[in-house]
């Protein structure tokens, strides 16, 4: 390396220098007024042109060049005006370009896609991610995203370049570095309207990080995916612990997920002993919402104490095996390294494991009722096979279970949970008892009816568990608040303005208009007042009476009283506007008549409804609970998870020591539930007319 001095017309732009953005090179004026009024400060750094020594290329100090050979046009600087630069000799075309991009990162103007197209240029001439990434003194992971961006197809980068679209939209396209794929996601993208070019988006159209192939994948095993040939590739730019990729053969994989479906359906027919039907979806019922009703939770053996106590010590012995390789990769995944050789110890010992663990399940044998029955697998986020039982129709069911005699004593007979309407019975709209119209004036009456035959409910009963469900949705709605979100107050917000703005009605959008009577405290019916006290936690109770103790609240002074809720911090203002909203909520069920399907999918925003409402206190059955239902409903409840033998014996107890008892069950203080797997099914439990429709939520994604 050595320092010489030049002419400017010894001199030019190198092809290396990584500053190509126009803007930046246009701006020079200040520049050079500041040359011609203290020399040059600092020294270019050049190199040899290749096929011509004698002239030299500007590697580091472009826009000083350009300046001076502005000002040399203009007659402000002569010809021979002399231009101290330092000489580069002897460096490869990769190398020239680090030393350009590390210059311009020290100064920090050189623009993010320049940077981009400059670690790509290095990694295309032979420079690897740790050679780029010493010569910047940056991290390695940073140099392969900013590599993977600055590969992105010319349309693509060039909209990023060009500012058409965002870094985050950019990061979406590169989350794949399949080409071929990126182009034809592009060509999606690009014939949409602006305002939906997100990251989502190219996310949907490049499937990355798609749940039901991410869910088959983990189902299948991603080694096995791997050794069959196909190809995974992580995120770079997914956020710090979210494990998002994409499946490139998604044929192969539907493929060997197939194959292993196929050999999990024939264990289900052997431990069922029959040639059993296995169906896509669950039967549904005419809102074209899965038939819970139809769904059958059959009798299963239960292993030797022997088989039980090795089944339970392989299970454990798995759960320390994944513990320990856990250890040994990193947050994507990847084996740390040196550690391939352990972690190939582990997997020899894990996988004779499970195969052993799931001889010893096949053995316990399934019992399911004569008639038409079907089973449906799902695959959930864990790659866990979700194997349920189903009549395939309310007629299949009625069929099967009509003339067989119940071992059981009578009062605990098998009874659907929902019956077939009555023959030429008019179906009840959704909300049609919530908001009585004059077109339907009999609707409650009739929902009413219907909810008491298919549940053994008394009319008190009926509106206490309407009651019990908005109080259900009031706790996750403030729970999802303290949790930082704010569904709540975007429901109430819109719910409000919808039915201001058009004639939308509390049945469809499970919200009162707000009025003197609405915001008051609503007082429930006896019974539903006492089934609420025993219930649920009373987050609502607490915080309503929290906000009633605030000073603006309390000020006699209005104008002071408005003017100190201005003071108060956001958190507690959104606090105000989740209280607001659960004031206003309507009471629903999830029956016929009484269903609003808006509420499922408020409650599914919240991310608390489903199995985890139970874990924060939105539902706990209780004794009062079950006293609304009569004998054959409340005993029916218990028979999947302690046996109908069990049953029998508890319906000659009084009502009250029944009602303890099926309760015990949910919560976990009954020792006569069958299996650890039922105990776990009984802790997630919810009555089906207090329940929250997850399937909503893939209807609200369908939507957007």
């Amino acid at each position: 390396m050595t320092v010489r001095t030049f002419v400017i017309g010894q001199l030019c732009v190198s092809p290396y220098n990584v500053r190509t953005d126009r803007r930046a090179i246009a701006a020079i004026d200040a520049l050079k007024a500041s040359i011609l009024q203290r020399g040059l400060l600092m020294p270019l750094v050049v190199h040899p042109m290749l096929g011509n020594p004698k002239q030299f290329g500007a590697i580091a100090g472009g826009r000083r060049y350009r300046a001076l050979k502005a000002l040399v046009g203009e007659g402000k600087l002569p010809t021979d005006y002399p231009i101290e630069a330092v000489v580069r000799e002897g460096l490869t075309e990769a190398q020239l370009i680090e030393i350009s991009t590390a210059e311009n990162l020290i100064r920090r103007d050189l623009y993010p896609y320049e940077t981009y197209a400059a670690l790509a240029r290095a990694a295309r001439r032979g420079s690897s991610l740790e050679q780029i990434a010493d010569s910047l003194g940056q991290d390695v992971d940073w140099v392969r995203a900013g590599v993977r961006l600055g590969q992105l197809p010319e349309p693509i980068f060039k909209a990023y370049a060009d500012e058409k679209i965002a870094i985050a939209v950019a990061k979406a396209f590169a989350a794949t570095d399949d080409r071929d794929a990126q182009l034809e996601a592009w060509k999606a993208f690009e014939q949409l309207p602006a305002h939906q070019w997100t990251a989502q988006l190219v996310h949907s159209l490049l499937k990355v990080g798609d749940r039901e192939l991410t869910n088959l994948l983990h189902y299948v095993g991603e080694e096995a995916y791997r050794n069959a040939g196909g190809r995974f590739e992580l995120d770079l730019f997914a956020d710090a612990g979210d494990v998002r990729g994409r499946v490139s053969d998604e044929g192969l994989l539907r493929r060997l997920a197939g194959e292993k479906l196929d050999q999990l359906r024939k264990r289900i027919r052997a431990r069922t002993g029959r040639e059993l039907r296995f169906a896509a979806s669950p039967p549904t019922n005419d809102y074209n919402r899965i038939d819970s009703a139809l769904q059958i939770h059959p009798n299963i053996d239960v292993l030797s104490a022997e088989d039980a106590a090795r089944q339970q010590q392989l299970l454990d012995r798995n759960l320390a095996l994944l513990a320990a390789a856990n250890e040994l990769v990193d947050d994507a995944d990847r084996p740390l390294p040196g550690t391939e050789a352990q972690i190939a110890a582990l997997d020899a010992e894990f996988k004779p494991n499970e195969v052993e663990i799931e001889r010893l399940e096949d053995l316990r044998a399934i019992h399911l009722p004569e008639g038409d029955v079907i089973a449906t697998v799902d695959i959930d986020e864990q790659g866990e096979a979700d194997v349920r039982f189903w009549w395939a129709s309310r007629k299949a069911q009625a069929a099967a279970t009509k003339p067989v005699p119940s071992p059981a004593p009578r009062s605990t007979g098998m009874r659907a949970l929902r019956p077939e309407p009555q023959a030429g019975a008019k179906p009840l709209a959704d909300g049609a008892a919530i908001e009585r119209r004059n077109d339907d004036w009999t609707a409650r009456d009739r929902a009413d009816r219907q909810a008491k035959g298919d549940y053994g409910l008394t009319q008190d009963g009926v509106q206490a568990m309407r009651s019990l469900r908005r109080s259900m949705l009031r706790t996750v709605l403030l729970q999802d608040h303290f949790d930082g979100g704010t569904v709540a107050r975007d429901y109430f917000v819109w719910a409000q303005l919808r039915m201001l703005l058009t004639s939308a009605g509390t049945a469809s959008t499970g919200m009162r208009r707000i009025s003197p009577l609405s915001i008051v405290e609503q007082r429930e019916d006896a019974a539903g007042a006492e089934l609420i006290d025993a219930s649920t936690a009373g987050m609502f109770e607490e915080a309503l009476a929290q906000v009633k103790g605030w000073r603006c609240f309390v000020l006699p002074d209005l104008p002071i009283a408005f003017a100190n809720f201005r003071t108060l911090e956001a958190d507690m203002k959104e606090q105000a506007a989740a209280l607001l909203a659960c004031l206003a909520l309507e009471r629903s069920l999830n029956a016929d008549g009484y269903r609003i399907p808006l509420q499922d999918v408020v409650a599914v925003e919240t991310e608390l409804a489903g199995d985890l409402m139970r874990g924060i206190g939105a539902l706990t059955p209780s004794p009062e609970l079950f006293n609304l239902f009569d004998a054959n409903h409340r005993l029916e409840l218990a028979i999947p998870f302690v046996g109908r033998d069990t049953v029998a014996s508890w319906s000659k107890r009084k009502t009250a020591e029944q009602n303890l008892r099926v309760a015990a069950i949910f919560t976990g203080d009954c020792a006569e539930v069958l299996t650890t797997d039922l105990y776990a099914a009984a802790a997630r439990w919810v009555h089906p007319l207090l329940a929250f429709d997850a399937d909503r939520l893939e209807q609200k994604a369908a939507a957007e």
